[in-house]
């Protein structure tokens, strides 16, 4: 089977493309720390929180599946939390 996946941010400066994901490559779980809920909550999107403030999380093995990302550049950052507050910083 040749499938494929597009991610992007919101504003569609950063793309990239999953090729054949499958279940042996690609992990979900629905996770509830408070990382994550901060993280949701910095990003202004506290609707990507289930009802019990979980958040849906894919995770793609690097090794195993092929990403490319659009634009080729290193200007993406990731924010990071603050040791022990889950603040983002």
């Amino acid at each position: 089977m040749n499938m494929q996946a597009e991610l992007r941010c919101r504003c569609g400066e950063v793309r990239a493309v999953v090729k054949d994901p499958s279940p042996k490559t690609v992990n979900r779980v629905i996770c509830y720390c408070d990382d994550c809920q901060a993280f949701a909550h910095q990003l202004g999107r506290s609707d990507l929180l289930d009802v019990h403030g979980g958040t849906d999380v894919v995770q793609v093995a690097p090794a195993t599946v092929p990403v490319r990302l659009f634009p080729e550049t290193s200007a993406t950052t990731s924010p990071t939390l603050s040791s022990g507050s889950g603040m983002m910083s």
